[in-house]
C-alpha cells in the first residue's frame, strides 16, 4: 500500500515477474517466520503453564499444517485486495484499520467463533476470515462441537485463549555550554515538552489532511479496542461471575486499564519504533538535533487516532462507575484521577524501558508489546483468572 502511495509500484510492474506471486512469496516467508516466533514459542510456553489436550494422530497434524498454509494464503488475498484500494484512496490507513477490526472479530482471535450465538455465529463461520484461525484450530481439535461446558471450563478456555557510546545531553566545551547547564532540569524539561508539542502538532496536521481516512481510522480504532469489552460481555452472557467479580466490577477494571494505557499509548506509544531507527541508522539524525531525543522519538508519527482507545475506555469506566457499588468519600474521589495518571505513568515507563532494550536486541518490538499491550489485556481481568500465582507481581 505504501508503494502505491509513493509510486514505487511502477517499478514492481516493470519486473519480469507476476506482481501478485511476488508479494505472495514474500508474505509466505514472513508468515512462516512469524509462525515460529509468535506461534510455536508462545504455544510451548503455554504448555508449561496449562494442560494441553493435543491429538496423537499424525494425519490430524498434517491436516492442521495444511489448514495453516491455506489460512496464510487467504490472509494474503484479503490484505492484497485491501491494498489495491490505495489506487483510489491514496491513503489507506483507515481501510487498513477497518480490516484489522473485521479480522480480529471474525477470525476467532477475539473469542472462539463457537461462542458467538445464533445467526451471528453462523455468519462469521462462513466468512473467509474464519479460515485464518478458527478453521486450523478446529482441525487440530478434531472439530469440537459447541456443547455447553460448565462455567469453570468456559472461563478456563477463555483465559487460555488470550494468551558502545554514551549519549549525553551535555554539549561539548564552550561558553554557551556552561550557560545552558545553568538553566537546570526544569528548563530542559520545558525544552523537551515544547519540542514534543511542535512535532506532535506537525503529525496531527499531516494526518488530518486526509479527512475521510482519518475518520475511518479513529472509528476503526474505537471499535477495535471495543472488541475486548465485547468479549467480556459475551463471557457474562454465559456466566454470572468471573473470578468472583461481576460484570460491573470487571468493567471497572477494564475501564481503569484501558484509559491508563490509552493515555500512555497516545503520548509515548511511538517509542516502539526506536528499534527500527537503531537498525537503519536514522537515529543518528535525531542525535545531532538540538532537541531532546526522548521528545523526538515519543512524538514521532504521533497518532491522534489512538484517542479512540481512550474514549472507548472512558465510556466503559463511566458505565462501571454508574452501576458499581462504591461508598464514595473525598479520598476515593481523589484516588480516581491519581490512579489513572499513575497507571499512565507506569505504562509510559514500560514503553521507555522497552525502547531502551532495543538498543541491545535491535529487534525487540514484539517483546515490548508483550509487556505493554499484553499487560493492559492482563489487567482487564481479575487476577484469579490467570490460573496461578505467576502474575501476582
Amino acid at each position: 500500500m505504501e508503494r502505491i502511495r509513493t509510486g514505487d509500484v511502477a517499478i514492481d510492474l516493470y519486473r519480469p515477474a507476476d506482481l501478485q506471486l511476488w508479494w505472495l512469496s514474500a508474505d509466505l516467508g514472513r508468515a512462516g517466520f512469524q509462525l515460529l516466533g509468535r506461534g510455536v514459542v508462545p504455544f510451548a510456553f503455554g504448555g508449561l503453564l496449562f494442560h494441553l489436550a493435543l491429538p496423537a494422530d499424525p494425519v490430524t497434524w498434517a491436516a492442521f499444517l495444511g489448514a495453516v498454509v491455506l489460512g496464510m494464503v487467504v490472509s494474503f488475498a484479503i490484505r492484497y485486495l485491501v491494498a489495491l484500494t490505495a489506487f483510489w484512496l491514496l491513503d489507506g490507513t483507515g481501510v487498513t484499520q477497518m480490516l484489522m477490526l473485521t479480522g480480529t472479530f471474525c477470525s476467532g482471535m477475539l473469542l472462539p467463533l463457537n461462542v458467538f450465538p445464533g445467526a451471528l455465529g453462523e455468519t462469521v463461520r462462513v466468512l473467509p476470515w474464519s479460515s485464518m484461525l478458527q478453521a486450523p484450530a478446529d482441525v487440530l481439535l478434531g472439530r469440537p462441537t459447541c456443547s455447553a461446558p460448565t462455567p469453570s471450563r468456559r472461563a478456563g478456555r477463555w483465559c487460555c485463549w488470550r494468551p558502545g557510546g554514551c549519549c549525553s545531553r551535555r554539549r561539548p566545551g564552550g561558553w554557551w555550554c556552561r550557560v545552558a547547564e545553568t538553566t537546570g532540569a526544569v528548563a530542559r524539561i520545558g525544552e523537551g515538552l515544547r519540542a514534543y508539542g511542535l512535532i506532535a502538532g506537525m503529525w496531527i496536521r499531516s494526518t488530518t489532511a486526509y479527512r475521510t481516512s482519518f475518520a475511518l481510522t479513529v472509528a476503526g480504532n474505537f471499535a477495535l479496542t471495543g472488541l475486548d469489552f465485547l468479549a467480556i460481555l459475551l463471557m457474562f452472557s454465559r456466566v454470572d461471575a468471573l473470578g468472583g467479580y461481576g460484570l460491573s466490577e470487571v468493567a471497572f477494571l477494564y475501564g481503569l486499564s484501558s484509559v491508563a494505557f490509552g493515555l500512555a499509548d497516545l503520548s509515548i506509544g511511538s517509542m516502539e519504533r526506536l528499534g527500527r531507527r537503531v537498525r537503519d541508522g536514522t537515529l543518528d539524525t535525531l542525535l545531532v538535533r538540538p532537541v531532546p531525543v526522548l521528545a523526538q522519538v515519543a512524538a514521532d508519527r504521533f497518532a491522534l487516532r489512538r484517542l479512540g482507545r481512550v474514549t472507548q475506555g472512558a465510556l466503559v469506566l463511566g458505565y462501571a462507575l454508574s452501576v458499581v457499588d462504591i461508598d464514595w468519600t473525598p479520598l476515593k474521589l481523589l484516588l480516581m484521577p491519581v490512579t489513572l495518571l499513575s497507571g499512565a505513568a507506569i505504562f509510559a515507563a514500560v514503553f521507555v524501558a522497552g525502547a531502551a532494550f532495543q538498543f541491545v536486541a535491535q529487534d525487540a518490538s514484539e517483546v515490548q508489546n508483550a509487556f505493554t499491550y499484553g499487560g493492559t489485556t492482563l489487567l482487564q481481568y481479575p487476577r484469579r483468572c490467570s490460573g496461578g500465582s505467576w502474575c501476582a507481581g
